[in-house]
């Protein structure tokens, strides 16, 4: 009977010990990771399933569509409401709610959507050019797309990673058990692939809605930027 509960209290303390083994967090918590492409290693070589563009075949010249002037001669202007591939994210505890849309919230953050026209209070308000009126120039002023954080914005990541690797280490639980096995996976500067997809698709609907101004001008469009968010804005014009 004794050696029982001798066996039974080891199995315990040695249940509970890999318990807290299980749960503590590892040495790489909080750490950054990024991805390398090509992978090291990976053949770049040239080869026969990817010949030279010279090879490919050209199909000769293809006539483009004239150009559109959606804010000109559509009856209503394009809305832009999509953030994909984006997903919402959800509450811990509490069960989503239709009314409340937490990507709209995040202030400097929350990505790019159009506002109801009378968003100002301007009565009656459209972003379409009335019938009596020419549209004859358009100027933009923009930001990036989204990006990634400023280097050095990472101290949470910082600070757990410390924690972490310290020598008495931490456990993280309930809600915030993830920090055990959680990595810093966010670049800096540049635009986010979300970013990119952004200007592209900005540069593309300009040249939908004010396409037509293009046939008139004299002079080609001006584009200024210091930044590569706006660089991926011409592409898609």
């Amino acid at each position: 009977m004794r050696v029982s509960s001798i066996l039974f209290v080891f199995i315990v303390e040695t249940s509970v010990k890999a318990a807290k083994t299980a749960t503590r967090a590892s040495s790489f918590a909080g750490s950054t990771t990024a991805a390398i492409f090509p992978p090291v290693g990976a053949d770049t070589a040239a080869n026969s399933l990817f010949p030279n563009p010279s090879v490919v075949g050209y199909a000769g010249p293809t006539i483009t569509g004239d150009e559109a002037a959606v804010l000109q001669t559509a009856p209503a202007a394009p809305f832009v409401d999509s953030v994909f591939p984006l997903v919402e994210p959800q509450p811990l505890e509490a069960a989503p709610t239709a009314s409340f849309d937490i990507l709209t919230h995040l202030g400097s953050l929350s990505p790019f959507r159009s506002l109801p026209p009378t968003t100002f209070g301007v009565i009656n308000a459209s972003a379409v050019v009335p019938d009596d009126c020419t549209l004859t120039q358009v100027h933009l002023l923009h930001r990036h797309g989204a990006r990634y954080p400023t280097i050095g914005a990472n101290e949470v990541a910082a600070a757990v990673h410390a924690a972490a690797t310290s020598e008495e280490g931490f456990e993280a639980t309930g809600p915030l058990k993830f920090l055990n096995t959680w990595t810093y996976k966010l670049g800096a500067e540049i635009l986010t692939p979300f970013g990119r997809s952004q200007m592209f698709n900005l540069g593309m609907g300009f040249r939908v809605k004010y396409g037509e101004l293009l046939k008139e001008a004299t002079e080609l469009p001006v584009f200024r930027t210091l930044s590569e968010g706006f660089n991926k804005f011409p592409l898609s014009y």
